[in-house]
């Protein structure tokens, strides 16, 4: 097949291909967009979703076919709830999954797993399961009864995805056998972010951008330090950190911390606070900057990255240069010296010197980006992620055939 695709194609229909079946509890979370590109890159397998609700379907280019749980009639809830107690699954979507001919089913979260089980052991098809994160690192720990769960899926399920090799280390800590496990990088579409080469002018002041969920695993009080130390070595640049909370109170809060801390370094001139923006937007500002500095820190809760943040993926696509943490799979993503420049944990004055480096050397930003999306354009599009994938669930057939 070939590496690359008009953007508008999509997936077989269940009329066409064997079907696999994806359960999760929202399709599809703005922060979670990742599981929509997975299912939309499929060609030798149709995707049917099986979902808790819906969100943000006004702002896909294609949509899958979906069974949504939440809404139905009363007489359907309730004979839900009487099979869950009974069955230990949805006799609703059971019903689904026979009239679909379903031949695997997906669950993505280590929780949707667990659940699955009984729906794919009751079908008599594969289940597959991926982790994403706080699954692998703060549910277990948070709610020890989930090692014990865990135990019973790795035991039943038969195969699991992660992210990368850093998440497949910490799967087998957890229990599951190494042989049920492949790494399966998620894809960008590569072909929406233009690549644009980064230089930087004497003159200019190197241009940084940080995104994510104002959240301690993020880091944002690093990428401020560490900024306010590059500025005080002599560099001149500007910081704009975009993201923030679904909550209110709890965003309001944040961002009143993020300020303060900026007051304290004395560098409020030369940092700005922007709320989420959409996917264009988000672009854009990929391309208006120069670095895209990620800090990531385990939170003191246990909380962590899992995997590596897609914005990275994103941002290298671009041509960014990427500063960031030895954290989870952000090596996988970034190579040091390579794509990128990576530093310990809540190590600001690395974090710093990465900065100055990349001001000082604009050969060093430029390269650095281009290889970034190269490796982007091999191991993240997309595209060949959705040929690997539709391998993994065909190994799967085949052996349960």
């Amino acid at each position: 097949m070939p590496d690359t695709e008009a953007p508008g194609d999509t997936p077989p229909s269940p009329q066409e291909a064997p079907v696999v079946v994806h359960r999760t509890g929202c399709y599809v979370k703005s922060s979670q967009n990742w599981i929509h590109t997975q299912t939309k890159h499929l060609r030798e397998h149709a995707p049917y979703i099986l979902t808790g609700q819906t969100e943000n379907l006004g702002q896909l280019d294609w949509v899958p076919p979906y069974y949504k749980i939440f809404n139905r009639p009363l007489p359907v809830r309730a004979f839900d709830r009487g099979g869950m107690a009974i069955l230990g699954y949805r006799p609703a979507l059971r019903w689904q999954l026979s009239r679909r001919n379903a031949q695997l089913l997906h669950a993505h979260f280590g929780p949707m797993g667990y659940e699955a089980l009984s729906l794919s052991e009751a079908h008599g098809i594969p289940l597959i399961t991926t982790f994403y994160g706080y699954d692998l690192s703060l549910l277990p720990t948070k709610e020890p009864e989930w090692i014990d769960r865990y135990e019973e899926l790795f035991a039943k399920g038969d195969h699991f995805l992660t992210e990368g090799g850093h998440m497949k280390k910490r799967l087998v800590e957890l229990g599951c056998p190494e042989d049920k496990i492949t790494v399966h990088h998620l894809g960008v579409e590569v072909e929406s972010f233009p690549h644009q080469p980064r230089t930087r002018s004497e003159n200019e002041p190197l241009r940084i951008l940080s995104a994510g969920r104002f959240v301690e695993k993020k880091g944002f009080p690093d990428a401020i330090r560490s900024f306010a130390t590059f500025l005080h070595q002599g560099g001149a640049g500007e910081l704009t950190i975009v993201g923030g909370l679904q909550d209110p109170e709890r965003d309001h809060e944040a961002r009143r911390e993020l300020r303060q801390l900026i007051r304290e370094q004395s560098i409020s001139d030369h940092v700005m606070l922007r709320g989420f923006l959409s996917h264009d937007d988000l672009l854009q500002a990929y391309l208006n900057h120069h670095v895209f500095l990620a800090p990531s820190v385990e939170a003191s809760n246990g909380d962590t990255e899992g995997g590596a943040p897609v914005t990275l993926i994103e941002a290298s696509a671009t041509g960014m240069a990427i500063i960031g943490t030895r954290h989870c799979d952000i090596p996988e993503v970034v190579q040091h010296d390579e794509t990128g420049l990576l530093a310990r944990e809540r190590d600001t004055e690395a974090l710093s010197n990465h900065l100055y480096r990349l001001y000082r050397e604009s050969e060093a930003l430029s390269a650095m980006g281009k290889a970034g999306r190269e490796r982007v354009e091999d191991q993240y599009s997309a595209v060949k992620q959705g040929h690997r994938l539709d391998a993994v669930y065909r190994s799967l057939r085949r052996s349960s055939a």
